[in-house]
């Protein structure tokens, strides 16, 4: 059906309304779009804020912890213990496997190997190989005998003790 326009006025108005409703609904859609944007930048800015706050509290329920162990009349290798129990155990942004051994130099740091203090959820080949090593050996004896820090992912050519059925892991 065609209707004739009698007024040229009313069909200006007309499209000047539409134009005019067109242009609200596109800066509708830009302003939606730049509070979706803000809405998930602060939502992200929380969430990474809660995940500090969360950690802090982590941290330092943790330091109490030992704290309150070393107030405690323990021998070294009892404290050495409760504190591997604690990373092991208690924090749980700390991404590791829930295993561990602690080794000290023997002779009270001037004898030329190291024995295993402390041992957690190992296996037994782990146990047996790991119980006495010298300074030099393998991952822990070498990072005894340079004073320092190694840090592995996976296990490499760096780590000579190795045993059948050993699954890939890290050290720090």
């Amino acid at each position: 059906i065609i209707k004739p326009v009698h007024d040229l006025n009313i069909v200006r108005h007309s499209v000047d309304r539409a134009l005019e409703r067109a242009k609200l609904i596109e800066e509708h859609q830009r302003y939606q779009s730049h509070l979706e944007f803000e809405v998930g930048r602060q939502t992200q800015m929380l969430r990474e804020q809660n995940e500090s706050i969360t950690r802090t509290a982590s941290e330092e329920k943790v330091l109490g912890m030992i704290s309150q162990f070393a107030l405690k009349p323990l021998s070294m290798e009892h404290f050495i213990g409760d504190v591997v129990d604690i990373l092991l155990d208690e924090i749980e942004w700390l991404d590791v496997l829930a295993k561990g051994v602690v080794h000290l130099t023997t002779d009270r740091g001037h004898g030329e190997g190291l024995q295993m203090v402390v041992a957690r959820n190992l296996d037994k080949a782990v146990m047996e190989t790991c119980l006495q090593m010298s300074l030099g050996e393998c991952l822990c004896g070498r990072a005894a005998q340079d004073g320092g820090f190694i840090y592995k992912s996976h296990v490499d050519e760096d780590h000579t003790v190795q045993y059948e059925g050993m699954q890939d892991h890290g050290h720090y």
